[in-house]
């Protein structure tokens, strides 16, 4: 067995080697500023920290449930408000308490359609907080944990029961959309864990060897590109990738999104998604600065601390999770409903 998965990753590592010759070829022509398709000129940047500003972030911590016949999730959602001088100065959270909403499906779902409704479910919740806190504390910066459209394996067949329920979360989103660009306010999505390749897909023509491609992502290339204290030049989403789901958006208006990627320390390269609103050049380094300045407090570790605190006001704790299955357990066993069979195994 150990022979077996030290085989494995030493060829995962000269594959490794070989992916970092090859980004010593496109640091040079990012340099040089030789790759179409980038929105700044200068397409490898050294980051100019920005130190002041107001920023809101919100997240939800959640679990989801099955019995025979009946799909719930139960959801608890937070958020925060950070105002930055250098430091962060002030701090108030988004609710006194955090926003708890236990939720059962109306309609019989597929086995594959249960991720599905829960995660437009948490994102709904999350978004209605948003809002409010956009309209409560006019910040210049609102943080979505995550992408800043619905991921595709969020997206139900258009013949599914929960279509409508997809569309009414486009929906949410393009009034968090309207209402940042009508007041100035910039909308990131900051993906913790990104596997997007996006990037590899914008350079790929500036590629000697092609076949790499498919066995990497951005966040691994880059972090052999950029330096700490360093990030790329903002580049446009989505549209350029035949997105399933930015097609669906387009039928309530046109949105453009651009992503950068930010390395302030010795942790992998942080994708930042943007909501595009006719910005400078100059708004752009700023943007990246700020979100640099409010990540970079780890020698190893690089996200936004609004996120954070929201994330940690959010998580559920293993005694709420009890609590909520015990009331479960007590509905459900005056009117005859079992758990799963799995569950039930003697």
């Amino acid at each position: 067995m150990f022979s077996s998965i030290k085989g494995q990753v030493d060829k995962y590592t000269q594959r490794l080697n070989e992916i970092s010759n090859l980004a010593k070829a496109i640091k040079s022509k990012l340099i040089d500023g030789s790759i179409k398709g980038f929105v700044e000129q200068e397409q490898y940047q050294k980051i100019e920290y920005s130190f002041k500003g107001t920023v809101i972030g919100v997240d939800s911590g959640f679990f989801e449930s099955s019995l025979t016949g009946l799909d719930f999730c139960y959801i608890k959602t937070a958020g925060s408000f950070f105002v930055y001088d250098k430091k962060l100065c002030r701090y108030e959270k988004l609710l006194q308490n955090p926003n708890y909403e236990f939720k059962t499906s109306e309609n019989s779902l597929q086995k594959e359609e249960l991720p599905k409704y829960v995660s437009i479910s948490r994102l709904r919740q999350e978004l209605a907080l948003l809002f409010c806190g956009l309209q409560n504390k006019n910040p210049e910066y609102a943080l979505i944990d995550g992408n800043v459209l619905p991921q595709a394996v969020d997206r139900p067949q258009n013949n599914s029961v929960l279509y409508k329920d997809y569309e009414d979360l486009l929906q949410d989103f393009v009034k968090i959309y309207d209402y940042c660009n009508s007041n100035n306010i910039s909308l990131l999505g900051c993906v913790e864990d990104s596997r997007a390749n996006s990037f590899l897909k914008l350079a790929q023509n500036d590629f000697a060897s092609k076949s790499l491609l498919n066995n990497i992502n951005d966040v691994i290339f880059l972090n052999y590109i950029l330096e700490k204290d360093s990030c790329i030049s903002f580049f446009p989403i989505f549209a350029t990738e035949s997105n399933l789901i930015y097609n669906d958006l387009q039928q309530y208006g046109k949105f453009n999104f651009y992503a950068s990627y930010i390395k302030v320390n010795e942790d992998y390269p942080l994708r930042l998604e943007l909501l595009q609103n006719n910005y400078s050049s100059q708004k752009l380094r700023d943007i990246k600065g700020f979100i640099a300045h409010i990540s970079n407090y780890a020698k190893d570790y690089c996200f936004p601390s609004v996120l954070l605190d929201a994330d940690k006001q959010a998580k559920l704790t293993q005694n709420e999770v009890n609590i909520v299955k015990n009331l479960v357990d007590s509905a459900i066993l005056s009117h005859g409903i079992k758990h799963l069979r799995r569950e039930r195994r003697i």
